[in-house]
């Protein structure tokens, strides 16, 4: 098997994702249906050096840090204040994911399942990234690979639920005339930036090794911090800080990589690299994990269910939303994208309810 072989292999099966996800709406996820390709390859014989010899993975663990701060450069911090209650809300079911499953999951089902389900299930793919070199390194192989599970499967949860009570809402709001009051009554959102210390680049200085050299400073500086805090702090927890007061200061600028023309590059490595275990998935340990991932799932869903809840009565947000607002933590950004967008354009009679 040559490189550019394994390449071509890699590349074909990310495509036939892609166009899935797009032909689905989203319904289907592309790294779902990727990795179901990837999967029958390797039970029919396809040689498992297709996920190493390219180099992609490598190069997506020396970079992924950089994909953190990119991902901090996004946030936008008066966002983050005019929508607290969301913020809130998301972070008290994130919290309650992790703490059921852990504490009751041991109970039904292998330890190590529910620990490397917890944080994936309410994390993502960077928490599963941090979860698999937690597993590789404590040597349980199986629990990486559920985690992985995991993260392909959740948004099959989180979607389905969320886009049937936010049409649900949507036509509530609608029907009883509420959207025209809350246009009328919409409260003027409160501004807040950090101080600029750095003066904005000339244009012609926005060349891809520039804007990807800054980058790597912070994510150097991540790694630093993460060594002088004795390892206790993830370094991405540190890189993707590290993009938000980067950006709001003027050091780095917003989407870096995709103004450097490589986001999708190195999200294609990204996924490569997250993928690197399944040529080790067997049907038989497949089989093994169906009851596990039902019982983190039905965890989850009940965690979310009744954090959300009490959340409602304490930011006085109706409970359907504080509900939707937790179940994001299964899918999280683009499926957050994809359904409000989708029922938006299903129940809006025109371009303003939209």
């Amino acid at each position: 098997m040559t490189p550019i072989y394994a390449a071509t292999i890699l590349l074909v099966a990310f495509a036939v994702g892609e166009y899935v996800n797009v032909k689905s709406e989203a319904r289907l996820s592309a790294i779902l249906t990727t990795s179901m390709i990837l999967i029958v390859m390797f039970w029919l014989g396809c040689p498992a050096e297709i996920m190493t010899i390219t180099g992609f993975g490598t190069a997506a663990g020396t970079m992924y840090s950089m994909t953190m701060v990119n991902m901090g450069t996004m946030v936008k911090v008066d966002d983050m204040l005019t929508q607290w209650r969301t913020l809130i809300t998301g972070f008290a079911a994130v919290c309650a994911i992790v703490a059921l499953v852990v504490a009751v999951g041991p109970m039904i089902v292998p330890r190590q399942y529910a620990l490397a389900g917890a944080p994936v299930a309410a994390g993502g793919m960077p928490v599963y990234i941090m979860v698999s070199e937690a597993a590789g390194n404590a040597g349980f192989k199986e629990a990486g690979l559920f985690g992985l599970l995991v993260l392909l499967t959740q948004s099959l949860v989180g979607i389905p639920i969320s886009s049937l009570i936010l049409r649900k809402m949507a036509q509530r709001l609608v029907s009883g005339g509420e959207l025209a009051a809350m246009a009328a009554h919409k409260e003027k959102e409160r501004r807040l930036a950090l101080p600029r210390l750095f003066k904005p680049m000339p244009e012609a200085l926005h060349i891809p090794v520039i804007l990807l050299a800054k980058a790597a400073l912070l994510a150097s500086l991540a790694q630093v911090l993460y060594t002088l805090t004795g390892q206790r702090v993830h370094y991405m927890i540190f890189a993707l800080l590290l993009g938000i007061v980067g950006c709001q200061i003027g050091f780095v600028e917003k989407d870096f990589f995709r103004e450097a023309n490589g986001f999708g590059l190195i999200m294609f490595f990204v996924l490569v690299y997250c993928f690197g275990s399944l040529p080790d998935l067997a049907p038989s340990m497949l089989l093994g994990m169906i009851l596990p991932w039902i019982v983190v799932f039905a965890l989850s869903i009940v965690a979310i269910a009744v954090s959300t809840f009490v959340m409602s009565k304490i930011v006085k947000m109706p409970y359907p939303m504080t509900f939707v607002i937790g179940l994001t933590a299964l899918y999280g950004f683009h499926g957050t994208y994809v359904v409000s967008n989708e029922v938006a354009n299903a129940v809006g009679r025109n371009e303003e309810e939209r």
